[in-house]
C-alpha cells in the first residue's frame, strides 16, 4: 500500500486533473469535511460535498488549489500551499495548509487551516 502522502499526492493530482467526481472515488462515502470556505460548517459525506461544489460553481466562484510542499504527521497528511478563488472578474488567493486524514488508502476526513501552527496543534 501506498504512503499516506502518496495517496493524498494521488488524489490532488486526479482532482486537478479530472474534478470532484475523481477526487470522491479516493474518499469515505461518510468522510466529514471542512473546507476553508465553508464559513466554519463541516460537510458530511459525498452528497453534501457535491451541493458544496455546486453552490460554488452557480454562485460563480472559481475556485484553484496548488500544492507547495506534502508532508506526514502520524495519520494525517498535511498540504501546505495557497487557495485562488476568482469571481466577477476579481481574485483572491490565500495561503492555506489542508489536513487529510487518511485510513486504508481512503481520506476519512479533510480540514482546512490558514497557517501550519494552526494545522499542526490540531494534529499533534
Amino acid at each position: 500500500m501506498p504512503s499516506n502522502a502518496a495517496t493524498v499526492r494521488a488524489i490532488w493530482d486526479a482532482f486537478e486533473r479530472d474534478g470532484l467526481a475523481a477526487l470522491l472515488t479516493h474518499t469515505d462515502p461518510d468522510m466529514a469535511w471542512l473546507p476553508a470556505r465553508s464559513d466554519g460548517r463541516r460537510l458530511h459525506g459525498h452528497a453534501e460535498l457535491r451541493a458544496f461544489f455546486g453552490f460554488m460553481r452557480d454562485a460563480g466562484m472559481a475556485l484553484h488549489a496548488r500544492a507547495d510542499s506534502i508532508e506526514e504527521v502520524r495519520d494525517t497528511v498535511l498540504v501546505r500551499g495557497s487557495l485562488r478563488v476568482e469571481r466577477d472578474g476579481a481574485m483572491r488567493e490565500s495561503t492555506m495548509v489542508w489536513a487529510f486524514l487518511v485510513r486504508d488508502g481512503r481520506v476519512r476526513e479533510s480540514r482546512a487551516f490558514r497557517s501550519c501552527a494552526e494545522a499542526r496543534a490540531a494534529v499533534e
